[in-house]
């Protein structure tokens, strides 16, 4: 079930600092940004916890804010929990541009153009906009003047069922445009704040205290917020990222670089997680963690585990030192047969990729035997509209047709080389374990294993010990 809003009226700290109520308790969404740490951002209206990749904090307009840099940052919220678009909604929040974009990025967006949805967000000139799905055409409504870089604006978009769309900026009406009809909620994408929902464009410059409301806003009412709320000192942008990921598609990327001690960073978000008597080996690239069958697996807490999105892929480089006995992971979160995925291996050599679809546990196995003392890339991908494709080293080598989306086993935490459900311990070398939001293409993995192939065979012996 998607978000609504329920009961009385929400509670609102006012943008003067004091409390206060809406007039109609119509919040659907509030993100304040005021976290300060951590990879989570819960929204003040629906009690939502929400996924941010890359996170970077910042001083914000109120409070704190979220930085995003231009690559790898954004705050994803599942379709299945995104609010409900009520035939009046408004969508407002304080932003302060650093780079103007390539092309059309959001600040926020959940649509499926032209279909559903709506979409709010600059262009490669600072001009901003409100662009919703109306009757199966999409409507573009543009501020007539730019956010200028390097400031703090208030910027709010607003439509009307029997009206059309307004946009503001810094409580003035900047472009409007009539429109009759009611805008679709696009309930089969998630709702992302800070990335497009199709192609890969991230906004560069902060973003704080976002709200959608379930009514239109006046224009007394914006320019009231844009006044009263008003910040009392200028933006201020972190140092650009030198290093890390700068691939959207990446949702979590163990490296197991560190080479040492009881901590693995994931590059994507900086979430650092406990290794269970880590063994450090020779990686594929730089090193790797050894798994002897009892010891040496990684812990992710649930609460910081990535989103299953519905497209994803998992893969990694492997080297088998022994078979199990019954399936063992390589990753994996699940809580079967209701919820997650599982990425492993079992005792005849063969590995899969199993998950969680419709209140069913669908197993996709290959159709070869890994080897063992030998690197292998491997990869499992999930399509909602296609299924499980299995690759090693690049080359398919099973599938099963599977439809819907696969559900976050939330209550569970993510292991890597751990079974969620009997503990048993994975035996050989994991590396450079990703984890992507979306179905990567055949052809894709093929340049990957082939861009990635490690120069020498696995060494199962720790770093430093004797030849």
């Amino acid at each position: 079930m998607r978000g609504s809003v329920r009961g009385a009226a929400v509670w609102l700290l006012a943008l003067t600092g004091g409390p206060a109520m809406s007039q109609d308790g119509a919040l659907l969404a509030w993100w304040r940004f005021d976290e300060g740490q951590g990879a989570r951002a819960t929204d003040a209206a629906g009690g939502v916890v929400d996924r941010i990749h890359r996170p970077v904090w910042v001083a914000g307009a109120h409070g704190r804010a979220l930085a995003f840099d231009g690559a790898g940052t954004w705050v994803t919220r599942p379709a299945q929990q995104a609010p409900q678009l009520t035939p009046d909604f408004a969508v407002e929040a304080w932003v302060a541009v650093r780079e103007y974009p390539s092309t059309w990025t959001p600040f926020v967006n959940e649509h499926t153009c032209p279909e559903a949805g709506f979409f709010f967000g600059l262009d490669q000139s600072g001009v901003y906009g409100l662009h919703v799905s109306v009757g199966g055409q999409w409507l573009v409504c543009n501020s007539g003047v730019p956010l200028s870089k390097g400031a703090w604006h208030h910027i709010a978009g607003v439509y009307r069922e029997h009206g059309g769309v307004q946009v503001y900026l810094d409580g003035k009406l900047s472009g409007e445009l009539p429109a009759e009809g009611r805008v679709p909620t696009a309930a089969v994408v998630d709702l992302l704040i800070g990335r497009h929902n199709y192609g890969v464009s991230v906004y560069d410059g902060i973003i704080d205290e976002v709200r959608i409301h379930g009514r239109a806003l006046s224009a007394a009412e914006i320019a009231s917020a844009a006044s009263t709320g008003a910040p009392t000192a200028g933006p201020e942008f972190p140092e650009p990222r030198k290093t890390g990921p700068v691939d959207p598609t990446l949702e979590a990327w163990w490296r197991f670089d560190e080479g040492k001690g009881r901590k693995a960073v994931d590059a994507v978000t900086g979430t650092t997680d406990v290794i269970q008597g880590p063994t450090w080996v020779a990686g594929s690239t730089n090193t790797g963690i050894l798994l002897d069958g009892a010891k040496g697996w990684v812990r992710r807490a649930a609460s910081d585990a990535p989103t299953v999105t519905p497209d994803f892929t998992i893969e990694a480089w492997v080297a088998v030192r022994d078979y199990p006995e019954g399936w063992v992971p390589i990753v994996n979160q699940h809580r079967p047969p209701d919820a997650g995925f599982f990425f492993g291996v079992n005792e005849a050599g063969l590995f899969g990729l199993h998950v969680a679809v419709g209140g069913e546990w669908h197993v996709c196995n290959s159709d070869v035997t890994l080897p063992r003392n030998r690197w292998v890339h491997l990869a499992g991908v999930y399509s909602a509209g296609g299924g499980v494709r299995l690759y090693i080293d690049g080359q398919l080598t099973g599938s099963q047709w599977v439809t819907g989306r696969v559900p976050t086993a939330e209550d569970v935490d993510l292991l890597i080389g751990k079974h969620n459900q009997s503990g048993a311990v994975f035996s050989g070398i994991i590396d450079e374990l990703k984890i992507r939001n979306r179905a990567l293409s055949g052809m894709e993995l093929v340049i990957l294993a082939a861009a990635g192939t490690p120069a020498r065979a696995p060494e199962f012996r720790p770093l430093g010990g004797p030849h």
